[in-house]
């Protein structure tokens, strides 16, 4: 858990200081959860009633599609109330996802320790039928992604989710972001919240980049100078370089690029061949509209 935690805090840094002036501090609640005995436990349970838990959303959709909740769902939120007594929590600050359990946190944080904690939430990015942008959905994008892939994967979101961008990402006052014109100029409008955004998270000069390498690769047509560069042995697989790098998830997804014509060797050739190999000379490969790779073939 702990290392697994490392990639959390690279992400987090980006946003929160973690030394310098009162510095983030980090805890682990395997240090207090992991010590509670069967008696603490109930302890704390006493202070929740079944339909309290029951309340919860997502238990009571699973109740009306006839699907069962398990125990082991049931309880996690008062584990995570503790949390809350554990660390003398004053405020607690979540996405709106998390609401019933900081708001379990309160109610155990008065009863054990007499004290109120407040809650604040705060909306998840997600366009406007609700689907929700994160790993869950396939189009997570990660704080810590280089500023021109960050930059395509906010592209490559609807226009529904612009102006939730514009309001949840950026300091762009609401009175201004309430004048903006999704329906006249959204793809101008998507390359400006991308650039903050890609600022925000880097710094200018990489924003800049990030936008004239988009602009180069997808609006004039040219192959990304940033592209993945892959040194290979020339009788390999096209197919098993491309998913053993992580490019593509599958094979049978990489079969299915090609019978659909998504994979060429820049600017058009397209690859017509699953078991194609890499061969003797440099390819450039463009994979759909967004993926390019450079394979080397090996001396």
């Amino acid at each position: 858990m702990r290392e697994n935690s490392k990639n959390y805090l690279s992400q987090a840094s980006k946003v929160v200081r973690f030394n310098g002036e009162n510095p983030i501090k980090v805890m682990y609640n395997g240090d207090w959860l992991d010590k509670l005995t069967k008696v603490e436990i109930l302890d704390i349970a006493q202070n929740f009633t079944l339909s309290q838990l029951s309340e919860r959303d997502m238990f009571q959709e699973r109740i009306k599609e006839g699907n069962d909740v398990n125990m082991r769902e049931f309880l996690y939120p008062l584990l995570q109330a503790y949390d809350s007594v554990a660390m003398d929590v004053d405020l607690e600050v979540g996405g709106t996802d998390q609401t019933f359990n900081m708001l379990a946190g309160r109610t155990l944080m008065k009863a054990m320790k007499g004290k109120e904690k407040f809650v604040m939430t705060t909306p998840l990015l997600s366009d406007s039928k609700g689907v929700k942008i994160g790993k869950s959905e396939g189009n997570v994008i990660g704080l810590t992604d280089e500023p021109s892939d960050l930059f395509g994967k906010i592209m490559a979101l609807g226009d529904d989710a612009i102006i939730p961008m514009f309001t949840l990402l950026t300091d762009l006052p609401l009175e201004e972001i309430e004048k903006l014109d999704i329906e006249k100029e959204p793809f101008v409008l998507k390359k400006r919240v991308a650039s903050i955004i890609v600022e925000s998270l880097n710094d200018k000069e990489s924003a800049e980049k990030a936008r004239e390498n988009f602009e180069n690769t997808f609006s004039k047509g040219e192959f990304p100078e940033d592209a993945q560069v892959l040194e290979v042995p020339k009788e390999n697989k096209i197919a098993d370089v491309i998913v053993e790098n992580k490019i593509i998830e599958s094979k049978t997804e990489f079969r299915r690029l090609i019978d659909a014509g998504a994979v060429s060797d820049y600017p058009d050739q397209k690859i017509t061949d699953p078991n194609e190999l890499v061969g003797d000379t440099e390819r450039k490969i463009k994979i759909g509209k967004k993926t390019f790779v450079v394979l080397k073939p090996k001396n």
